[in-house]
């Protein structure tokens, strides 16, 4: 089943947090498109994602404004040793309607090989702060309750359960 969820970004920004030591946050770029579709590629199940163009056809689709206009001023990319390992998508509305007015992150992505490293939480704050500087006030975001990880981080941060 999946939640949705929405903070306040001044309840995420509140937790001051930097990327761990060699790993550098930027916007993301449309030249970083084959990048992501690799860590798409990576990160979901191949029930979900069967192929590499698969992914690179959902990324290109993510580039194109099928889910929500792309802000890459609010969506960072997570860089090890000049390899993308992370990202944070984030669309100024979702399309969708079950969903709360406002900035909707469409993808939280970590590289296995760099989970538990704090990466998405760095993200999720660089998000939050960039946000707060554009006069943004909260941000949602989806996920699987299954995913307990992802909800117990994301409950840190300030999200809380949203209701139509």
């Amino acid at each position: 089943m999946q939640l949705t969820l929405l903070a306040a970004v001044e309840d995420i920004i509140a937790h001051e947090y930097l990327p761990p030591t060699h790993y550098l946050l930027r916007a993301v770029h449309k030249t970083d498109e084959s990048a992501l579709a690799e860590l798409y590629y990576h990160v979901y199940s191949p029930d979900i994602i069967q192929s590499r163009d698969e992914a690179r056809h959902e990324i290109q689709h993510t580039f194109e404004g099928a889910y929500g206009q792309l802000l890459p001023d609010l969506s960072p990319v997570t860089l090890w040793n000049d390899t993308l390992v992370g990202s944070v998508l984030t669309v100024a509305q979702a399309p969708w309607a079950d969903t709360p007015q406002g900035l909707f992150v469409i993808e939280v992505m970590t590289h296995a090989d760099h989970r538990r490293q704090g990466v998405a939480r760095a993200s999720l704050v660089w998000t939050a702060k960039h946000a707060f500087l554009s006069g943004h006030n909260t941000i949602g975001l989806r996920v699987e309750s299954e995913n307990t990880a992802a909800v117990a981080l994301y409950q840190s941060l300030g999200f809380r359960i949203w209701t139509p």
